[in-house]
């Protein structure tokens, strides 16, 4: 978007482009983010991104990062050959598995579909809601998250409660995140992070207690997830609910409409899958069905003189000139890339 944004008067057919991209953070990536980029830019947040993971590219670097031991000591040359082979032997398997890659990540598609509405529908009991006010819980954290900056404590008591309830959920994240990782220096960043951030909340505590020093709290019962003015009753709407659920459940429907929305995109790759090699399956019939060049490679040309090694085009099956002529196009492909 900077380069096409750079020179418009050069490049006009970006201009169009520039106005309709969004930036989009993959799901993996966005794990590592503050919740606020992650609502912001996050792919489950994205209206139309679907349940891809955004990692395709990373998968491919993946494998080629295992010719790293060997191509390390090739030339220029040498070395530019093997990861060229690696690519199309890359492409090769994701062709050759395409069709079952599809039906398992349709299958799981499916599956995650029903466990996440029944995970929906339990959580909606657990706070008491109704199901038809979490896209006004949506709205209402991607409001928060736009305007969210997380630094500074404004005099306001509404604006503490809020930047509390949001630096709690940050560090409990990031704490999962912790138990996640196994590489010891992104658990130091993501300490280091979380230390600043306690400390913030011990200076939201502080403002909390003078601004309203009828109400007792903790900077440990703020960490736990403990808000006391949050309350225990039940209610018709979202309101007494606090910004932590609300992020939680937001996510869970979020999650959903993205799972909905990648099951047609699954069944259309099906559907092209089916009709391009229903095309080229009649393409072949058609080519391994005509004989009018084999007599040219199978009649025997040695009249008096032929032995039993000759092969004449009447004692062949129709089944065997067939594989004969497919035999003959993979010598001329083979051909064709030799030259």
């Amino acid at each position: 978007m900077l380069y096409a944004g750079t020179g418009p008067a050069r490049l006009p057919e970006f201009i169009k482009l520039l106005d309709e991209m969004k930036p989009f953070l993959s799901v993996m990536h966005a794990k590592a983010h503050t919740w606020s980029c992650q609502v912001t830019l996050g792919g489950y947040w994205q209206n139309g991104a679907a349940a891809g993971t955004g990692e395709e590219c990373e998968q491919a670097f993946s494998f080629l990062s295992k010719f790293r031991n060997v191509t390390r000591y090739m030339t220029k040359a040498a070395r530019e050959e093997e990861l060229t082979l690696g690519v199309k032997w890359w492409n090769k398997k994701k062709i050759h598995f395409l069709a079952k890659s599809l039906a398992k990540k349709y299958s799981l598609t499916t599956t995650l579909t029903e466990e996440v509405d029944v995970a929906i529908q339990e959580k909606c009991a657990q706070l008491c809601i109704s199901r038809d006010v979490l896209p006004q819980c949506v709205a209402e954290i991607a409001t928060l998250a736009s305007a969210y900056h997380g630094q500074e404590h404004d005099n306001d008591l509404g604006a503490v409660m809020m930047q509390l309830e949001m630096l709690s959920f940050t560090v409990q994240q990031r704490r999962h995140v912790m138990r996640q990782n196994d590489r010891a220096k992104q658990n130091t960043r993501l300490r280091t992070k979380n230390e600043k951030d306690i400390k913030l909340i011990g200076e939201g505590v502080q403002k909390f207690c003078q601004l309203a020093p009828n109400v007792k709290i903790t900077a440990a019962e703020i960490l736990e997830g403990n808000f006391p003015w949050v309350t225990d009753e039940c209610g018709s709407t979202s309101s007494l609910v606090s910004i932590a659920e609300k992020r939680k459940i937001a996510e869970m429907y979020v999650r959903l409409e993205r799972l909905k929305e990648e099951k047609p995109l699954l069944k259309k790759e099906m559907q092209q899958y089916l009709r391009h090699f229903d095309s080229q399956l009649s393409k072949m019939k058609n080519v391994l069905w005509d004989h009018s060049t084999l007599s040219d490679y199978f009649v025997c040309k040695h009249g008096d003189q032929r032995s039993s090694y000759c092969i004449r085009n009447e004692n062949l099956s129709e089944r065997g000139q067939a594989g004969a002529r497919l035999l003959l196009l993979f010598r001329q492909n083979y051909t064709c890339r030799s030259n």
